[in-house]
């Protein structure tokens, strides 16, 4: 049972900037916002995923390009299931039967949260 879903946005950019000796040129540029766990709680909030391509685009600028953004390439919005261990009844992970049957791996199955210890 999925319980939550990931979003974050891909953004692929062209810009131009002239040179000193008066020429174009293009130079591309890659943003990823942060990733926004959204449930039935939690909304997707895009006033938060364009601030965060804002940000990345005036620090890129900010690092004195000089750059104008021409155009997008490409803009992907990456929509993933996701179910944390820690919300589940279970934090205990099975092992996969070909991988128990060689007998190479401890998988020890305990009653709390606190595996990783």
């Amino acid at each position: 049972m999925c319980r939550l879903i990931r979003v974050h946005v891909l953004v692929d950019a062209i810009f131009i900037r002239e040179t000193s000796a008066g020429d174009i040129m293009h130079v591309p540029a890659y943003f990823r916002s942060d990733v926004q766990d959204i449930d039935i709680i939690n909304e997707l909030d895009l006033n938060i995923i364009i601030s965060d391509i804002d940000k990345q685009i005036d620090n890129f600028n900010s690092r004195g390009s000089g750059s104008v953004m021409e155009k997008l390439t490409k803009f992907i919005v990456c929509i993933t299931k996701f179910r944390p261990l820690h919300r589940s009844e279970s934090t205990f992970v099975t092992t996969p039967r070909w991988l128990a049957n060689k007998g190479c791996v401890a998988n020890v199955e305990n009653n709390d949260n606190k595996c990783f210890l």
